[in-house]
């Protein structure tokens, strides 16, 4: 409750209102009832400090990014005691809540903005039906669980499909020179040709198309430069090509020179 002397003015009143707005937000501790006599600057003071130290935001954020959930919820049980222990204003635990949520989608920016919207609606609806900081940790290592899990799920992801785009890579270098194209290698994995072909760029840089177009060259230069020298038609079938014509033209386009005019620099 807050101890004001009576109001002089109905004028006044919006004024005081808001400032016992201020005033609530800043001297109501969780978990406790009091008394509230405010100060003649009470209201100047910032409302919230930083949520979390500097050093204890590191070790967070180091947590997350290494996918412990168990040294992570050890440090955010240190930060309840801590509060517990200092008698916070509940905005400054509420901003301690909010800000170890958000730790998670600054390491994983494709975390949902509704989601994360979400979560902070639960954190307030844990603080406002809790009445100790054992009901806090009880209620957020729930969210926290959960966090840990889908950024455990997307790392997993991400690896399956580094796998995969490495699988890509050596069936073409092991393949080379057979008939490939995009839709027999989709079949061999048994996934789209798109998907091969977005997965394989985005792990790789380029196409998976260009990737063997380019690799058939390189292999081709090797041949040129074979003494007694092979025809082209003989470069062609080794690197996987039918039509010598064909070949060439590729070759011009990627390296600037014919297969003959490549020769003769050698």
């Amino acid at each position: 409750m807050i101890a004001q002397p009576p109001i002089d003015a109905v004028e006044d009143l919006p004024y005081r209102i808001q400032r016992d707005r201020i005033l609530l937000q800043k001297s109501v501790v969780f978990g406790q009832s009091r008394w509230i006599v405010p100060a003649p600057s009470e209201t100047n003071q910032p409302l919230v400090e930083h949520p979390l130290g500097v050093n204890t935001e590191k070790l967070l954020l180091k947590w997350i990014e290494k996918s412990q959930p168990g040294p992570f919820l050890a440090e955010f049980g240190k930060l309840l005691s801590d509060c517990e222990r200092r008698e916070c204003p509940q905005i400054k635990l509420e901003g301690v809540l909010k800000r170890v949520v958000q730790l998670f989608q600054q390491t994983n920016p494709w975390l949902n903005q509704t989601r994360m919207l979400e979560i902070e609606l639960e954190i307030d609806e844990i603080v406002s039906s809790s009445y100790k900081y054992s009901s806090i940790y009880e209620g957020m290592s729930v969210i926290l669980d959960q966090l840990f899990h889908l950024v455990l799920a997307e790392s997993r992801s991400k690896e399956d499909q580094s796998k995969l785009a490495l699988g890509i890579e050596r069936y073409i270098l092991n393949r080379y020179t057979e008939l490939l194209s995009l839709p027999s290698i989709a079949e061999y994995f048994g996934i789209t040709p798109a998907t091969v072909s977005s997965l394989f760029k985005k792990y790789k840089g380029i196409p998976p198309m260009e990737f063997m177009i380019r690799l058939r060259i390189e292999k081709a230069k090797e041949l040129l430069r074979i003494v007694p020298p092979l025809t082209i038609r003989d470069v062609a079938a080794a690197i996987g090509y039918e039509d010598p014509y064909y070949m060439s033209r590729l070759f011009k386009s990627v390296s600037g020179m014919s297969p003959s005019e490549f020769r003769d620099t050698r």
